[in-house]
């Protein structure tokens, strides 16, 4: 299966329940690579992710997007 990073956010009342922290980090097919109290960032199959959190309310599942951004140096363009 194709891996992907995705953003999960928590929606419940509080900080991310201990239990969703330790079903969603003991997934073999599910790499944490950055939380926050209410946010993850993980690397994993949508349909693993789907399975793993169950949507069920509290959870949001956002693909990362990337940007390119402009240079912040710009260069001077030589005469021809």
């Amino acid at each position: 299966m194709p891996k992907d990073r995705f953003i999960l956010r928590y929606r419940g009342e509080g900080s991310i329940p201990t239990k969703d922290l330790g079903r969603i980090k003991g997934s073999k097919d599910v790499e944490v690579l950055d939380q926050t109290s209410r946010m993850l960032l993980v690397v994993a199959p949508k349909e693993e992710l789907d399975r793993v959190v169950r949507t069920d309310g509290e959870w949001i599942v956002i693909p990362e997007r990337t940007m390119s951004l402009p240079d912040p140096s710009p260069k001077l363009k030589k005469k021809a």
